[in-house]
């Protein structure tokens, strides 16, 4: 009786991948969103939001960084921006940060893209931040971590 090894999941590489992905809609969604004006109608100019998201995402790409590097602290840093961006994209939606009609096809799209985005880096993350914190001996099968990338000299 031949055993069938079973693929073990790189939750680390999910988490990387499921977050450019985030980024990537998050940046068109919020070009949309100057192009609409949406910072002057809420109050805010174009330079104090420009240096409020640049610092934003240069935190979000620190922790895909650490996640890169397997850091549990990459993981936890991506479910929090998961969460945000799951939480401003249902409030765009449902019109509580924006009160007024700005969409069309290429804007449902986005915050389509977004919201599942966000939902997959969530989970991903929970995944991978759950398989490094079980002991290795109690690890269900493909929750593995394979210390073998090159961040970690293996």
């Amino acid at each position: 009786m031949q055993t069938q090894r079973l693929k073990k999941i790189d939750w680390s590489s999910w988490v990387i991948g499921t977050s450019l992905v985030l980024v990537t809609l998050s940046i068109a969604h919020l070009l949309q969103d100057f192009a609409y004006g949406i910072p002057a109608r809420l109050g805010i100019s174009m330079i104090e939001a420009l240096i409020v998201l640049g610092g934003f995402y240069a935190i979000q790409v620190i922790t895909i960084l650490l996640a890169a590097a397997e850091h549990k602290e990459g993981y936890l840093g991506s479910l929090v921006f998961g969460i945000i961006w799951l939480i401003a994209a249902i409030a765009d939606v449902g019109g509580i940060l924006v009160a007024w009609p700005h969409g069309g096809l290429l804007f449902n799209a986005l915050v389509i893209g977004v919201i599942l985005s966000a939902l997959a880096v969530i989970v991903c993350s929970v995944a991978a931040w759950r398989a490094h914190s079980v002991p290795a001996a109690r690890r269900p099968i493909g929750f593995q971590v394979e210390r073998t990338s090159r961040w970690h000299g293996a």
